[in-house]
């Protein structure tokens, strides 16, 4: 018998799905959505590491059951059972909110259902079967010579697309067979047999399941020609115990594989069958070719290239090459008769170190054409193969007659099976000219020598940072669009530094922004010698934000800020100037001892000192701006008055307050301080990246790891990297190999980096990394305020605030609103009311240490209310609803139980569902979180 053929409509739509790459999870009765994917959580994570691509959809059954006791929210059911003489009530509405489905997000590969959801999948399976072979019996065959029209789809032929089924804890619905509305069973077949691609079921049960009982749970399996089995020792549940998921992970891995090779790569479209001609022909090569050839997909076979191989150890200075290079090529759509063999376009050559793949690959396409042009109509593929043999073995030869060297990209291609440990040992990069290399990361290091190289990185960064056309999207580079490219959301412990020489005012900027925030706390230590500071001082202070009653004008009135607000902060501009409009948020701000040049040569406190600073978000450098204490924190003023002792020295002030003296001392310069203590910040991370710069040169991929230990995220690097005109794909084994800047492959690019080149990237990570704002303190004093004007005039691209710590907290308050500024978080407002903004009684979050204030506010009902977006939760710029709920529940805002829905609004008030994936930073920041109290699903199926 001729074995069955899959239908037009089944095949157009399978490789729609295999390119959508999406999967279907059904919750089961009593459930959601939202319920399922967090029980699903962790299958889905490795669902996405181990099919990259894949994403599951988790939809709403459409049927509200009654809300149970203490629950916030309905839950949802397929269908009722409830009426014994309506079995399967309300699946029609079920089915066509799937079809609709199937048109908005779909088309799904496959289906993931739980209890009744997998009784739904079991369904669908059923559907999408006979739609296919109905298709077939109405001559809907697929036909390469047929150019007819396809006969008009049936309305389940969406349903074409499912290639594979997880049922967990599912049942065939009865009695038996299906009675559903609209579902039949095959007569004497099974589901996936005599098809092709064949459908395949992978059926869960557990053994100690009183709802579905093990042997009602696998009755399933027999309805499917192919199926796997797997029996947890659990009861009504989906199990997420690693042997679990790693079967399930290794089911749905293998059927999209299978998928990707019977759909055949590169042309999803092309399916006749293989003349006679040309199987012979593969045939014969397989016997001629032997080892030496391997399919990869139905028209694709890897050829390997002994000829190559042997040319390249045959080279004195490729003794110690080992790998087997080989060729791919393909049989394309038309092939013999329009066409012939060609090459692969995406790694068509594999094996070899990249410059000679590339170097290769020139005019090889045309080669290959030339040769079997006129053999068309005749198969070619022997011809095809020989020809590139004898064309790449020639081009090898000819590279290495050009180049001295060319080992040291194929020892880095084999490095992998070298251990880190012994990479001291081991000489894994071969120079092309050893005399004439640079390694200036062996050299000693000179700080003088190196001077002139981090004042032309500095200003190279800095000047980055002014080309707003040029700049990125955010201070941040943890882009908000891009969640699997950072760090991960949650709360954000943020964190300021304060940085300066010896007694230029950080414990006095310390104990002002602290004794705003708090009544009780260690003040830190403040006399006028240097290093009074020898440990971090560490406190909550309080900073402004913005508000979401800037946007949300209906609560500005009752807006109940836990901690207060604030009437405007620097550099607002006017219309944003409003009390309801900053709120005070606690931040932690750190004091480390003060800063001296040679710092990171362990001056001072030396390293200690820097690595206080590592976990700061944002940096204060508090600079003496009365230029009278010198790098060491001494205080040159010599009580000769008010004026004596400043930066100037002697000078004399005309008339009009001016200096006349145009020389300051370098020591006691507030602009020279500016310079020095980025400096040494600087010097501090290029050390580190110098110090292990030759694991960069023979593994590139690794510098990313050189800067994780900044308390940052493997993307902040990138960043830095981007900014110097590097293709950070490449480097992490994507995208192209090409230097965005240069051209030169990106694998190689560091092997010719000079030490200016390490010098700038450092300082485009410092300023991504620690953001600087520059505190100008004690403003009060003379010739202060010509330093101001100096220090603005010399760094224009800074944020500077003017500020005067002992006098002054208004201003010290400013300077750490610009600071936060500078590296803003995602603010979440948690509320159970979206009409008023406000939070249930009973929910109070944990103040940290800091006094909340209590409002109150009347409402026209005559009673009163504890007033709109009370609670803030500053939160990273990755975060997701789902970071966001855990944190209002590690803040007790919210019950505890099982969150079933997330809500959020907009400032005109229309409301919106959000998934727990969606970030918060799509939103309008401020969300409703439903909880329902958490049950065990042993009940009802």
């Amino acid at each position: 018998e001729k074995p069955h053929r899959h239908s037009r409509a089944r095949r157009r739509r399978l490789a729609a799905a295999l390119g959508a790459m999406k999967i279907l999870a059904l919750h089961g009765n009593g459930q959601n959505g939202q319920v399922f994917s967090t029980r699903l959580h962790s299958l889905v994570k490795r669902l996405k590491s181990a099919c990259p691509g894949v994403t599951v959809v988790f939809p709403d059954a459409p049927l509200e059951l009654p809300k149970r006791a203490g629950d916030a929210l309905a839950m949802r059911t397929w269908w009722n059972d409830d009426d014994k003489t309506k079995r399967f009530h309300g699946w029609d509405t079920s089915l066509n909110s799937l079809r609709t489905l199937w048109k908005t997000h779909g088309p799904f590969v496959g289906v993931i259902g739980f209890s009744q959801g997998a009784a739904v999948a079991f369904l669908l399976a059923l559907l999408g079967e006979r739609a296919d072979r109905e298709a077939v019996a109405n001559g809907a065959e697929f036909d390469v010579a047929t150019t007819e029209t396809e006969n008009t789809e049936n309305e389940n032929d969406v349903f074409c697309s499912l290639d594979f089924f997880v049922l967990c804890a599912g049942y065939v619905p009865a009695p038996s067979p299906v009675r559903a509305t609209g579902v039949r069973p095959i007569p004497g077949q099974r589901i996936g047999e005599g098809t092709s691609p064949s459908r395949s079921c992978f059926v869960v049960a557990g053994e100690k399941d009183e709802a579905v009982p093990l042997r009602d749970a696998n009755k399933s399996a027999a309805w499917f020609a192919e199926t796997r089995i797997f029996n947890h020792p659990g009861a009504h549940e989906f199990p997420n115990k690693k042997e679990f998921v790693d079967a399930l992970v290794w089911f749905v891995e293998k059927r999209i594989s299978c998928l990707t090779t019977q759909l055949t790569l590169g042309d999803t479209t092309h399916d006749s069958p293989r003349s006679e001609l040309v199987s012979e022909e593969i045939e014969v090569c397989c016997s001629i070719f032997d080892s030496e050839m391997t399919p990869l997909s139905r028209n694709a076979f890897a050829f390997t290239l002994p000829g190559v191989a042997l040319v390249l150890r045959g080279n004195t200075n490729c003794d110690n090459f080992h790998s087997n290079p080989s060729v791919v090529l393909e049989l394309p759509a038309g092939y013999p008769e329009t066409c012939g063999p060609n090459i692969r376009a995406k790694r068509g050559i594999t094996g070899l170190p990249p410059e000679i793949a590339a170097f290769c690959r020139q005019g090889l396409d045309k080669a290959v054409s030339c040769a079997t042009r006129d053999l068309l109509g005749e198969p070619c593929l022997f011809v095809a193969v020989n020809e590139t043999r004898e064309f790449l073995e020639r081009k090898v030869a000819e590279y290495i007659s050009e180049n001295k060297n060319v080992s040291h990209d194929e020892e880095r291609a084999n490095s992998d099976a070298v251990d880190d440990a012994n990479t001291d040992d081991v000489s894994i990069v071969v120079e092309n000219d050893a005399e004439t290399t640079d390694t200036w990361w062996e050299d000693e290091y000179d700080d003088d020598d190196d001077e002139e190289l981090v004042s032309s990185a500095s200003e190279t960064a800095a000047r980055r940072d002014l080309k707003k056309e040029n700049a990125d999207t955010g201070t941040y580079p943890e882009s908000p669009t891009e969640r699997e490219s950072n760090s991960g959301g949650g709360r954000w412990d943020y964190v300021l530094g304060l940085v300066g020489k010896p007694s230029a005012g950080k414990s006095t900027f310390f104990n002002s922004a602290v004794a705003v925030g708090a009544t009780d706390f260690k003040q830190a230590r403040v006399a006028a010698f240097p290093f009074t500071t020898i440990e971090p001082n560490i406190a909550l202070a309080l900073a402004p934000v913005p508000c979401a009653c800037r946007t949300f004008h209906q609560w500005r009135g009752t807006c109940a800020a836990a901690h207060g607000r604030v009437t405007s902060v620097t550099g607002e501009t006017a219309e944003k100037k409003n009390g309801c409009q900053n709120r005070l948020v606690p931040v932690t701000i750190k004091d480390v001892a003060g800063l001296v040049p040679g710092a990171h040569r362990g001056k001072g406190r030396g390293n200690a000192f820097l690595n206080d600073l590592c976990n700061a978000d944002v940096l204060i450098h508090v600079v003496d701006v009365s230029g009278r204490s010198d790098r060491e924190g001494v205080d040159h003023s010599g009580g000769g008055g008010d004026d004596a002792g400043d930066a100037f020295g002697d000078a004399a002030l005309d008339a009009s307050g001016d200096d006349v003296n145009t020389s300051p001392d370098p020591s006691r310069d507030p602009v020279a301080d500016i310079a020095w203590v980025r400096h040494e910040l600087h010097r501090w991370i290029f050390g580190n990246v110098r110090a292990k710069w030759h694991t960069v040169r023979r593994r590139p991929s690794h510098l990313r790891d050189l800067f994780t230990g900044y308390h940052c995220p493997p993307t902040v690097a990138d960043a830095a990297l981007k900014r110097c005109g590097i293709d950070v794909d490449s480097i992490n084994g994507r995208g192209s190999t090409k230097d965005s800047g240069s051209g030169v492959d990106a694998e190689n690019v560091f092997l010719t980096w000079s030490k200016q080149n390490a010098h700038d990237l450092v300082a485009h990570f410092l300023r991504i990394r620690f953001p600087i704002l520059l505190a100008l303190n004690k403003s009060d004093l003379p010739m202060s305020k010509q330093h101001v004007e100096r220090v603005k005039a010399r760094w224009p691209g800074e944020t500077a605030v003017v500020i005067s710590a002992k006098d002054d907290s208004q201003s010290v308050r400013n300077a750490v609103a610009a600071a936060v500024a500078l590296k803003p978080p995602t603010a979440g407002f948690v509320v159970d009311n979206l009409e008023t903004g406000t939070v249930a009684s009973g929910f109070e979050a944990k103040s940290g240490g800091i006094t909340e204030s209590n409002r109150a506010f009347e409402t026209k009902s005559g009673g009163t209310t504890d007033g709109s977006l009370r609670h803030c939760i500053l939160l990273k710029p990755s975060s997701t609803v789902g970071d966001f709920f855990n944190e209002t529940r590690r803040s007790k805002l919210c019950p505890q139980g099982e969150l079933v829905r997330c809500e959020t609004v907009a400032p005109d008030g229309t409301r919106r569902v959000v998934r727990k994936n969606t970030l918060v930073a799509t939103t309008s920041g401020v969300v409703r979180f439903f909880v329902n109290r958490k049950v065990k699903w042993q009940g009802k199926k």
